[in-house]
């Protein structure tokens, strides 16, 4: 029989349970999401060779950003996410980094090349694929991110973040780190930061991709013949993105190819806001030394055929590879002729030419 005298107590014993147990529980989580680190930001964690694992690039780019065993970044959206490191690497004699993410702000590409060249005082090649983003994608494509951005993974103090670690979203990727560790998940991107997010090539179904260009035609607006489309803020980041990279490294600004029939669908008016942008981008570039820029988005074998695509802006793996092979000769031969691509600036060292080498075979 309990005695009013012995509640308390027996109340005070429960209670005292109940928190050894929520603050071993907690303490146990924050330990194990901590030892996983899956985002590679804390400076003590487990010795694992960690891979991103997770769905938000934004999470996991930043330690690829500072990553040293990269001397060279490739920077852009998803139209420069198939680009191979392993591919380019041996082209150009360097270790790729690929830090381009799905709907990547013109912002947020220049934040994350200010993380590498933190961290790469004197990179070997740095890549900038400047698609529609730079010149249709308006006012906030310059002053922020797309989605959510964690800036404590890239400019916090490393031990203040700890701080973020409680958090159910930093549990679930520690849990997905554990599967990948434990060869039970594959890694949502490589080392590398490369994944490709279309099908392999052997699948190529044409009436699958005849069915997305439809789809995505359908979603982009026809701008009237007469609009006015005003000048993209996205540009004035260009230069001072551009000054943060020594005279020495190599600069590849690259147009990617976007199939003709979405350009003919979006009508004159687009047409000619991307031309009056790039030009800019091309008269910026020309001040740039070591620095070419190479126009993919040219009517010729790629634009021109629908079988180098899946959907109206993201070309096949194949085409991918093609296309590192051509970045590596327009380095190598400016002056060149290619039914692929048009250089449209090309200032570049005896040096900086001699550095890439002919794909083998």
């Amino acid at each position: 029989m309990t005695t009013p005298s012995s509640t308390p107590r027996t109340w005070r014993a429960f209670a005292l349970t109940l928190l050894v147990v929520v603050v071993s529980g907690v303490g146990g989580m924050f330990a194990f999401i901590a030892g996983m680190d899956a985002w590679d930001v804390l400076p003590v964690h487990l010795p694992l060779s960690r891979v991103p694992t997770g769905g938000n690039a934004r999470y996991t780019m930043g330690a690829l950003a500072r990553g040293g065993r990269f001397d060279s970044a490739m920077l852009g959206t998803s139209t420069a996410r198939l680009i191979r490191p392993d591919v380019m690497g041996p082209l150009f004699g360097a270790r790729f980094v690929n830090l381009a993410m799905n709907n990547a702000t013109a912002w947020e590409q220049d934040r994350l090349l200010d993380v590498f060249m933190q961290a790469h005082r004197t990179p070997r090649v740095v890549m900038l694929d400047l698609d529609h983003v730079w010149c249709l994608a308006g006012d906030n494509a310059a002053r922020g991110p797309h989605e959510h951005w964690p800036e404590w993974a890239y400019s916090a103090p490393p031990w203040q973040r700890y701080g973020h670690m409680l958090d159910l979203y930093a549990l679930q990727e520690a849990v997905n780190q554990a599967l990948y560790q434990l060869g039970l998940k594959a890694d949502h991107a490589g080392a590398d930061g490369y994944q490709s997010f279309v099908p392999d090539d052997a699948t190529y179904d044409r009436a699958r991709v005849s069915a997305n260009f439809a789809l995505w035609l359908s979603a982009t607006p026809v701008a009237s013949p007469t609009a006015q489309v005003a000048p993209a803020a996205s540009l004035a980041l260009l230069p001072r993105l551009l000054a943060r990279i020594p005279a020495d490294t190599l600069k590849i600004v690259w147009f990617p190819p976007v199939a003709r029939e979405m350009k003919q669908h979006a009508g004159p008016a687009r047409a000619m806001a991307v031309a009056q942008c790039r030009a800019r981008i091309v008269a910026d570039m020309e001040r740039v030394p070591n620095a070419i820029v190479v126009d993919f988005d040219i009517p010729g074998p790629i634009a021109d055929v629908r079988d180098s695509f899946w959907d109206p802006l993201h070309y096949r793996t194949g085409v991918a590879a093609r296309i590192a092979r051509d970045l590596a000769m327009a380095v190598r031969d400016p002056d060149r002729h290619a039914d692929d691509y048009v250089v449209r600036v090309a200032h570049l060292s005896p040096q900086v030419r001699d550095m890439t080498h002919p794909p083998p075979g």
